[in-house]
């Protein structure tokens, strides 16, 4: 049976890489946090076997921009919906 030494071995390098390639969203994600907010990052690592291959998938999660909205309506379940026209041709 296999161990998975190598695949931890691995991933703090493969994190790395990708702290790396997203430095730049991570400034720009800590710069328009809100002032008493925090950023959160999350690290996963999943394994599988793929083909008859041991494989590992790292990955990583971070919110770059809050997006905050609401929207309302009210409706009556007495007013029957309008048939839709087609159009003609």
């Amino acid at each position: 049976m296999s161990t998975l030494k190598t695949a931890l071995d691995l991933i703090p390098e493969k994190i790395r890489g990708l702290l790396k390639d997203y430095r730049e969203d991570f400034e720009q994600a800590w710069l328009k946090k809100e002032d008493d907010g925090d950023l959160s990052v999350s690290f996963s690592a999943t394994f599988s076997v793929k083909h008859g291959a041991n494989a590992c998938e790292v990955g990583m999660s971070f919110i770059k921009e809050k997006i905050k909205d609401k929207t309302n309506f009210t409706w009556d379940d007495k007013q029957p919906t309008l048939p839709l026209k087609k159009n003609a041709e």
